[in-house]
């Protein structure tokens, strides 16, 4: 395991960045992640596992998707962990624990399309891919001596 490598627990900020494609996120507002580990804590705080990335969520923020300039309404989400988001071959409570590592893979997913001023036409796309993000842990580090 990496020496240097940050636990990701309970509350830890995720952040998106605003690109996503041809997508331009206006708000995109922080979020926390959920911790599912019972038995497992740091600093009194549990633990990330994989697949708690799937419940986060930031909605509510605003976007545009050019030539639709005027903004419609998101919701965020982690699409996939990259692999040094993942404790390589340990595991708690019988998964892999979450660490900060690099970027994450984030999409887009639309509630109410952006649309071109003047005319009403909607973004046609439910989804917008090609999004990261990352976690901003204020603890930990495991591993090392």
């Amino acid at each position: 395991m990496n020496p240097t490598a940050t636990w990701i627990t309970d509350g830890t900020i995720v952040q998106f960045m605003p690109i996503f494609g041809a997508a331009i996120v206006l708000t995109p507002l922080p979020t926390t992640i959920s911790a599912s580990a019972v038995n497992t804590a740091i600093s009194g705080k549990a633990v990330c596992l994989e697949g708690d990335e799937k419940t986060v969520a930031s909605q509510g923020c605003a976007y545009i998707a050019p030539p639709h300039i005027t903004p419609g309404v998101a919701t965020l989400k982690i699409m996939k962990l990259n692999p040094d988001q993942l404790s390589p071959g340990s595991s708690c409570e019988g998964k892999k624990t979450i660490l900060q590592g690099t970027m994450f893979q984030a999409v887009l997913e639309v509630q109410t399309p952006a649309t071109i001023p003047g005319v009403g036409v909607p973004d046609p796309l439910p989804k917008h891919m090609g999004g990261t993000g990352k976690f901003i842990p204020t603890q930990f580090q495991c591993g090392g001596s």
